[in-house]
């Protein structure tokens, strides 16, 4: 059986780790020269066993320790934080991540992934010690905690903020912090615990002490100066309320209103903003602004016919040349489609989007990008996997089973593949697939066609059903090549000199192009590229399988 020496636990590699650093500076240059070529056939046998299955989370992370050995940090936070995509709650992963980042000098990003570890174990002393050592760097002088107390509450504090019983949270932070009173952390869950409950006063002075000991926290600025926002426009939404109020049939105060409504920045007016649009046309039906908003509000809502006919009224009080009459040509279109992708729904099912086809190179790859779905299938037996970050309460709009899932990052789609005895197909594959023997620049021949693609010149802004455009197939019968989302490979980003000359290694190709691209970026010997834990709402996958 091989044996590695990085297999061992966290606290002894971080020491371990030291020791080597020291051995190289000794004054045997064989014996440097050995470690140095261990490490690097280490590093080459791990990256075979991760090419053969990305998924294997615990060999990544060995990866990760073998590259920080070697002093290759950079290639080893990219292997750290691809675990934290599969296993987000590994402590032994978050340390090494810290370590990392310490080495590189990066303090603050150090201070974050330990102090993230200890949201998963308040108590643990050891990455305390780590804290610890950087605030003595930085402040000086020892940190005067109790870590015992301080826990307790934290931990209580977590289970009532997990409960949304925020009241009961927000007041077990602040015992807690009366035992860690220079953990910015805590001062930060007290703000969100007091923000979730609207005190927004409360949570504004909570993160102001949050900055006081660790005034370079960009997120925590970027907290306040939206509450204070807030703040404000809750301000003058109460007052533009009262404008309406007290004169109900002035429509120049409804669209005030209405503009406030449509623009909070968590949409939780959305169907306030709708009721106050309708009023302003009932009001004032001349209004073309009125109408259009009323048109992206239903749109939003998947509601797309009704957009189309407040669209339609709009055009009757601009010129013929406005682009709005583009708008309605593109989104009549896009109903169809949307109306065409239900249909294949109710027909087929889930089953119609695992159907594969054979690429006589010998392989088979999906006949359609993976669909949300085929994706919430796999979300659920595997419930340690956070959804996308754009569903809802861990779900999919309702009405778009079919569409692409997007916001996935390289290292969830391997696994998602990998789950169902596939892979994500090489760079290779996937442009054979989508060029065929004749090498089309596009899937289906030579010349643009804005009308069997969504690209940006299609003018949706989002994406189709998977299989949309019949004409748009490649010469193997596989659909969306082009445009649509973008799609993950397997292969590894390298220039001339078989490296990325800004990323370092492990930046993965991503082809095909998307709704938001024009007819240059969609064609099929494009090429992308991105950090594995990269994700977009235009960005998702399809599968591939070798032939047995």
């Amino acid at each position: 059986m091989h044996f590695s020496v990085y297999s061992v636990s966290s606290v002894v590699y971080i020491f371990l780790f030291v020791i080597l650093l020291t051995s190289c500076k000794s004054e045997n240059k064989a014996a440097v020269g050995n470690v140095a070529k261990g490490q690097e056939k280490e590093i080459e046998r791990l990256k075979g066993l991760l090419k053969n299955d990305p998924t294997r989370w615990k060999d990544r992370h060995t990866l990760g320790v073998a590259y920080m050995t070697a002093e290759k940090y950079e290639e080893a936070a990219q292997e750290f934080l691809g675990v934290m995509s599969i296993k987000p709650d590994s402590i032994d992963n978050l340390q090494s991540l810290g370590m990392t980042y310490y080495k590189m000098g990066k303090k603050h990003q150090a201070h974050f992934y330990w102090r993230t570890a200890l949201e998963i174990e308040p108590e643990n002393r050891f990455i305390w010690d780590l804290i610890g050592k950087i605030v003595k760097e930085k402040d000086g002088g020892d940190v005067s905690m109790d870590i015992e107390k301080w826990a307790g509450h934290y931990k209580e504090a977590q289970r009532y903020y997990k409960e949304k019983n925020y009241e009961k949270a927000a007041s077990e932070f602040e015992l807690a912090s009366k035992y860690n009173s220079s953990d910015s952390r805590t001062y930060f869950s007290i703000g969100a615990a007091y923000k979730a409950i609207d005190k927004i006063d409360e949570a504004i002075s909570a993160w102001q002490k949050a900055l006081k000991f660790k005034p370079d926290d960009l997120m925590i600025m970027r907290l306040i100066s939206l509450a204070k926002e807030k703040k404000e426009r809750d301000a003058a939404m109460v007052k533009a309320q009262e404008a309406v109020k007290n004169d109900p049939k002035d429509w120049k105060s409804h669209s005030r209103l209405a503009s406030l409504y449509l623009h909070d920045k968590h949409g939780r007016f959305i169907d306030e903003a709708e009721s106050e649009y309708k009023e302003i046309i009932r009001l004032n039906p001349k209004d073309p602004d009125a109408y259009k908003h009323l048109a992206e509000i239903s749109f939003y809502k998947v509601r797309y016919g009704e957009g189309i006919s407040y669209l339609e009224r709009a055009s009757k009080y601009l010129s013929k040349d406005d682009v709005i009459n583009k708008r309605i040509k593109d989104m009549k279109l896009y109903k169809k489609l949307y109306e065409k992708g239900r249909d294949a729904w109710n027909k087929g099912g889930i089953e119609k989007y695992d159907e594969m086809v054979f690429v006589p190179d010998g392989f088979y790859i999906d006949k359609y990008e993976v669909t949300n779905s085929q994706y919430k299938r796999f979300i659920d037996k595997n419930p340690n996997l956070a959804p996308p970050s754009h569903w809802k309460k861990g779900i999919y709009e309702e009405g778009k089973d079919n569409y692409p899932v997007v916001n996935v990052n390289w290292y969830v789609a391997a696994m998602y593949c990998k789950a169902i005895d596939k892979r994500l197909p090489t760079e290779e594959e996937w442009e054979k697939g989508a060029r065929g023997d004749k090498g089309f620049e596009y899937p289906w021949g030579n010349n643009f066609r804005s009308e069997i693609v969504n690209s940006g010149e299609a003018g949706f802004g989002r994406s189709t059903p998977a299989g949309s455009f019949e004409d748009g197939k490649s010469p193997y019968g596989i659909y969306d090549m082009a445009g649509n989302v973008k799609e993950w490979t397997d292969s590894e980003y390298k220039d001339g000199n078989n490296q990325s000359p800004s990323h370092g290694e492990g930046y993965r190709i991503i082809r095909g192009g998307s709704f938001k691209l024009g007819m240059e970026e969609v064609k099929t010997t494009k090429r992308g590229y991105a950090s594995p834990v990269y994700t977009d709402i235009d960005v998702g996958f399809r599968c591939a399988k070798s032939k047995q």
